[in-house]
């Protein structure tokens, strides 16, 4: 879960950095301003890759599941495939 939430926070802070540098004035921006946006970008899609990256590492090990097994839903399959 706590993968999950850093990736979901990562990517808010890279959409945060998009719009920023969409919006900000193209022409006549400072160095200062230029060099920021550049590592705030890079740092965001570091975040959000390395995010990917646990997720993906979670789901192959499977300590991670995206479904759920209810324990009532399983015992009734056993049930099911010992009659």
């Amino acid at each position: 879960m706590l993968a999950a939430f850093f990736f979901l926070g990562a990517y808010t802070v890279k959409m945060a950095v998009a719009f920023w540098i969409r919006f900000s004035i193209a022409s006549g921006d400072s160095a200062v301003y230029a060099a920021l946006k550049s590592q705030g970008w890079d740092i965001a899609q570091t975040g959000t890759t390395l995010g990917l990256v646990i997720l993906t590492v979670l789901m192959y090990t499977r300590r991670q599941d995206l479904f759920m097994i209810f324990p009532a839903v399983k015992e009734e399959a056993k049930r099911d495939a010992d009659a």
